[in-house]
């Protein structure tokens, strides 16, 4: 063994560091084209499902290891949720209490950018992208 631990170490944090300067640079891109959209559309739409499933296939396709295409694939799922949040904080109704499914697919593929919402018959939503019909859900 030629590299001693605190060497290793010390390229981990190098690498942490060029990690954390290439993330805070996709996030000024991504406010950037939230100001795109905003500058450009009356009613922008920040979250498209069809864009992150693009992105996420080409990681899975260009992964090359160690790490296996779905571990790679949450990560990037994960830096995507955290770049929407800066674009708009999202407001996502689901179906009933939590730990439903419904509240479980909205964790899967919205990460951190969603807000709980209680059930209230017959109020109105205020929620952006809802699963159920916007008469029996309310968002605060």
């Amino acid at each position: 063994m030629t590299d001693s631990l605190d060497n290793l170490r010390n390229q981990i944090d190098e690498l942490d560091q060029k990690l954390q300067d290439l993330l805070n640079e996709r996030a000024t891109l991504a406010h950037k084209v939230a100001e795109v959209k905003t500058a450009t559309d009356p009613n922008p739409v920040f979250y498209r499902p069809e864009r992150e499933a693009q992105v996420l296939r080409r990681v899975k396709e260009r992964n090359q290891g160690p790490l296996d295409g779905e571990t790679m694939a949450r990560f990037f799922r994960e830096v995507m949720s955290a770049c929407l949040a800066l674009e708009q904080r999202m407001k996502v109704a689901f179906l009933g209490p939590e730990g439903t499914f419904t509240q479980q697919a909205a964790l899967k593929h919205l990460v951190m950018r969603w807000k709980a919402c209680r059930w209230v018959p017959s109020m109105k939503s205020s929620a952006k992208w809802n699963p159920v019909p916007p008469t029996t859900v309310w968002c605060q």
